[in-house]
């Protein structure tokens, strides 16, 4: 007979030849099974089943075979707090009147990158004009490049952006590109 494990006798070799004519009187006792479950210390109401360093003085705790007299306990909420009555908003603009204004300057585009247009808070739109003889790329930051910009064609070819954000600008070639900037922007009346 194959030896049995030390620490678990019902483990088996798993080459253990069966003897077929074996009956279920010859065949080895089983073991009864192991219930699961808490076998160790009552249940402490709030606490589990640790102490905390703190020993009990009051009893009974109720454990899984107890029960409560009237089998539900009652809890008391506190009323709740009825909201306040929200508080009416009116907006209103800080002006009585917005004056939509322009403005156009030249730009340049060198071969490293630089800003061509400032972030402007108010700004609705913006058009970048290349009127160079080459290409541009511009971007919304200072990484701009051929890779990771948008391409603006020279003699004329023109970036529309709506919005407040700064534009940079990267030249194609070793010369500085001339580039002619047009934006629009509103401002309250005073």
């Amino acid at each position: 007979m194959p030896s049995e494990s030390p620490q678990n006798p019902a483990a088996r070799n798993r080459y253990e030849v069966v003897d077929e004519s074996a009956t279920p009187e010859t065949l080895p006792a089983g073991f009864a099974p192991i219930p699961e479950g808490w076998g160790g210390d009552p249940v402490f109401p709030y606490r589990g089943t640790q102490q905390h360093g703190v020993t009990p003085t009051e009893g009974p705790f109720l454990n899984e075979t107890q029960q409560y007299e009237g089998g539900q306990v009652e809890i008391a909420y506190e009323p709740a707090v009825p909201d306040a009555e929200p508080v009416p908003v009116r907006i209103v603009d800080t002006a009585a009147h917005e004056y939509a204004q322009w403005r156009a300057y030249p730009a340049a585009a060198n071969p490293s990158p630089n800003r061509v247009v400032n972030r402007k808070e108010g700004r609705t739109s913006c058009t970048v004009k290349n009127i160079g003889t080459v290409h541009v790329w511009v971007g919304p930051d200072s990484n701009v490049s051929a890779l990771a910009g948008y391409r603006v064609d020279a003699n004329g070819g023109t970036f529309t952006l709506d919005g407040e954000a700064e534009v940079w600008a990267i030249s194609n070639d070793t010369t500085t590109v001339p580039l002619c900037v047009y934006f629009e922007f509103s401002t309250a009346e005073q």
